[in-house]
């Protein structure tokens, strides 16, 4: 087998075996004191509640991946060292394969990075869910299917602008710009836990009013002055709950 041959051999393995992200996410949650939580509560401890189950899903993503990685080294490498005559011999096998020891380990980073991403989506869902407001998921605006549309996508329909539009992002980088579209109608908000968001880029995002939710310890010690970056519980409080009384009052919900 080849370097290449052999390192999707090892990925394969370990990906059928790591939990999924919605497996981590859910169980952390599940496990974490902000489970049983009351409404209220879970309001007024959002920030610290997608921080600390993050933390832990990640955790646990880690220790998977180390367990399982170590057992498709074993199954992988076993095949092609058991009929080596020494020990010496099988250390000469495993060596001449680095590269796909290399391999093997950009396939565990770049699928690391893409599973926190849906851990940190699948997380803000869960505690979002639990709120109860409502909401339809994933519609379809103009090509473009945020995570929700509040209160839903036929009040969008007939009302745009009295709507909030929410996406979860757990990095932006450029990316923001994939979903500017959103924001044409309604009050669009961005929620993520980046703490590298650019100055410039931040200003283009407040020009196309979209405003960045985050949680409260991120905000304070990264974007305090910025006017379009809010936290969790101020997303409640000032623009959400609002809306609900707006909501109720003209019948949309």
């Amino acid at each position: 087998m080849d370097d290449k041959s052999i390192a999707e051999s090892l990925f394969a393995i370990a990906k059928e075996k790591i939990p999924t992200s919605g497996e981590l996410a859910r169980g952390a949650y599940r496990d974490s004191e902000f489970y049983e939580m009351s409404i209220a509560e879970l309001k007024r401890n959002f920030s610290r509640a997608v921080s600390n189950i993050q933390i832990e899903a990640y955790n646990r993503y880690l220790a998977n991946e180390r367990n399982v990685a170590a057992e498709a080294i074993k199954t992988v490498f076993f095949e092609l060292i058991h009929s080596a005559n020494s020990n010496l011999q099988a250390l000469d096998i495993i060596a001449d394969h680095f590269g796909a020891f290399d391999k093997f380990s950009l396939s565990l980073t770049q699928s690391r990075r893409s599973r926190a991403g849906s851990a940190f989506e699948i997380i803000v869902s869960e505690l979002f869910l639990k709120l109860g407001y409502p909401y339809s998921a994933q519609a379809n605006i103009r090509g473009s299917t945020p995570d929700y549309i509040l209160p839903s996508i036929s009040w969008y329909n007939r009302y745009p602008s009295d709507t909030i539009i929410l996406t979860l992002k757990r990095t932006l980088r450029e990316r923001w710009r994939q979903i500017v579209t959103e924001s044409s109608s309604g009050t669009f908000y961005l929620a993520t836990i980046d703490e590298d968001i650019s100055g410039p880029g931040l200003e283009q995002m407040k020009d196309r009013n979209i405003t960045v939710v985050l949680p409260d310890a991120v905000k304070n010690e990264h974007y305090l002055k910025r006017l379009n970056v809010i936290s969790f519980e101020d997303f409640f409080e000032d623009h959400l709950d609002p809306a609900m009384a707006r909501w109720k009052k003209k019948g949309a919900i």
